[in-house]
């Protein structure tokens, strides 16, 4: 991916701890639970565990939550938060959970670009600036 061209990137992500005694382990443990968005080696976003309900991870960068129940909610990065992703690189979902009964789910990937012209209009447009010079050169030459 082209992320100089890249204008937002939207997933729907869902997380949850399956049974009532299970909880996401906080970035303070030695092994934690989290969901990282990374574009051309630059970390994007990251989810961990949520600081008002351990059932459910928090992302400071989008300042926003999945929910307890563990249905899919849908997130976008884009404008400031893109600005650390440049050039051509990949695009990564990273994570990591540390219970037998944690689960995280990613649906609907996408990625919104800033429209390019196509080449072949650009080439036609060409051809017929240079078809008009030439009628115009023609036009000129018999005058003379």
């Amino acid at each position: 991916v082209n992320f100089d061209q890249v204008t937002a990137i939207d997933f729907s992500l869902a997380a949850r701890a399956n049974t009532s005694s299970e909880r996401f382990e906080p970035s303070s443990s030695s092994f934690y639970d989290f969901f990282e968005v990374k574009a051309a080696g630059e970390r994007l976003a990251i989810f961990e565990v949520d600081p008002n309900n351990n059932r459910q991870l928090f992302s400071t960068e989008l300042n926003a939550s999945t929910a307890e129940s563990g249905a899919f909610q849908d997130f976008s990065i884009f404008g400031s938060l893109l600005d650390a992703a440049s050039g051509i690189g990949d695009l990564e979902f990273v994570f990591q959970t540390t219970g037998t009964n944690e689960r995280l789910g990613l649906d609907t990937i996408s990625i919104s670009s800033v429209p390019l012209p196509s080449s072949s209009i650009a080439f036609l447009g060409g051809l017929s600036l240079m078809a008009a010079a030439r009628r115009m050169r023609r036009g000129h030459t018999r005058a003379v």
